[in-house]
């Protein structure tokens, strides 16, 4: 109960803490909130007019091809999505739980490491989520305005519960495996990160580059078509959540069907599990992982000379001083750079 009061205490004043942040932000710059603005809601709309012109292609074919291609679409959406999600959560999740100011200064506070350790479960959780915002609602939006029948009343309640288990999932297998890595690695964890995302792209790269070369052909779309269950029936194999997820919104469209009961409930009791898993392994390992983290010391910076004089050389020395600034600020933020790589290694598997 001490830990569950102290985590209630901190939740409390961040929020007060991002309400007084949205307060402020009529002070900030208005063309910086509206170009924010302005490019959120044209990738949100991009994306759903994306997805709508897809959905209405696929009905448009016969039942079988319609189905297989929506399953498939969905298999490959949650599987990549799933991917992001985990990478986000290892990497902001190791930053916030590590390496992040705010942590040691509550670890010299009262407050007891477990609560810190929830309350950055917690937050890794809410900043790592916006891509099922941006990507994940255009998407089952347009599925739901252009299914023929139209689709289940219980489908958009049935989605939104399912994505946010979804979320709770992956969450827990990110940082459970961030405990792990700390407490295995905590002097080469950054060369272990580059070495594992490094083989994780070129696995990708290799694999996509392996099937194009397969479609140099007169009618790729059609060999493509054919060729699909081979190349992503890996994706349907059933013991993966992506799979579960994509048999949910399948099955929760179907007026009074009820066939996303089994795949809900294997996803819910999943969730459990790996959170059960989180907790212990936080109790069990986390305060050996800061101790073990912190002894062995920070990574050698970035330094901003050479950066520098190349761009003011090109840009003048107030320009280029500037851009040097953000460009050292981005390389020596693994997080920043990590989730970089891996989002164009998942858009070159997703394209290709």
């Amino acid at each position: 109960m001490r830990t569950i009061r102290q985590l209630a205490v901190i939740v409390k004043y961040r929020l007060i803490a991002a309400r007084n942040a949205l307060r402020t932000l009529h002070t900030q710059s208005r063309l910086k909130l509206a170009t924010i603005l302005g490019l959120s809601l044209f990738l949100w709309v991009g994306l759903f007019r994306f997805a709508w012109e897809a959905f209405l292609w696929v009905e448009d074919q016969n039942e079988i091809v319609a189905d297989l291609v929506t399953s498939f679409i969905f298999d490959i959406f949650f599987f990549s999505l799933g991917g992001m999600l985990l990478a986000s959560n290892i990497l902001m999740g190791y930053g916030a739980l590590f390496g992040a100011e705010e942590t040691r200064l509550l670890s010299t506070s009262p407050v007891n490491r477990r609560s810190v350790f929830l309350f950055k479960g917690l937050e890794t959780l809410s900043f790592s989520s916006w891509s099922v915002v941006a990507l994940g609602v255009p998407l089952f939006a347009a599925y739901g305005l252009t299914h023929t029948p139209p689709v289940s009343p219980v489908f958009y309640p049935v989605a939104v519960a399912a994505m946010g288990i979804y979320i709770v999932l992956i969450a827990a297998a990110g940082q459970t495996l961030n405990l792990l890595f700390a407490a295995l690695f905590p002097r080469r964890r950054k060369e272990v990160l580059i070495v594992l995302l490094g083989v994780v792209v070129a696995a990708l790269v290799a694999y996509s580059l392996w099937h194009l070369a397969d479609y140099r052909t007169d009618k790729p779309m059609q060999r493509w078509m054919g060729d699909l269950p081979a190349r992503f029936g890996f994706l349907r194999h059933f013991l993966l959540p992506s799979h579960w997820m994509s048999l949910i919104f399948l099955g929760a469209a179907q007026p009074g069907a009820g066939e996303f009961a089994f795949p809900g409930g294997m996803l819910l009791s999943t969730t459990l599990a790996l959170c059960m898993a989180y907790l212990v392994s936080g109790v069990l390992l986390y305060e050996r992982a800061c101790d073990r983290v912190r002894s062995a010391g920070g990574a050698k910076l970035v330094h901003s000379g050479m950066w520098q004089r190349i761009l003011s050389r090109l840009m003048g020395r107030g320009h280029g001083a500037m851009l040097a600034k953000d460009i050292l600020y981005f390389l020596r933020d693994p997080s920043q750079w990590l989730q970089f790589a891996v989002l164009l290694g998942l858009l070159l598997f997703y394209f290709l």
